[in-house]
């Protein structure tokens, strides 16, 4: 499910302006702040290499930022779980 809601989320970032660029460098690994300004995220690890718990918490840093940013999420479908 988790690897489905990252699928979902780059599908519907990938082509705007916005991501872009994060998206071509997604192979480079980043650090960026934390959203809650506690600590840095790394960007451009590989997600298939995640275990559960950091996976689980990178998705809710996905719809955090997805949030922030007005992200309109229009497939839930395809995450795996009925809309709420």
């Amino acid at each position: 499910m988790q690897g489905a809601r990252f699928d979902a989320f780059k599908h519907e970032t990938k082509d705007d302006a916005e991501f872009r660029d994060d998206w071509a460098k997604f192979g480079s690994v980043q650090l960026l702040p934390a959203l809650n300004h506690a600590g840095f995220v790394m960007v451009g690890a590989q997600s298939r290499k995640f275990s559960v718990k950091l996976a689980s918490a990178f998705i809710e840093w996905l719809l955090a930022f997805g949030a922030e940013h007005n992200v309109r999420w229009s497939t839930p479908k395809r995450w795996g779980v009925a809309p709420q």
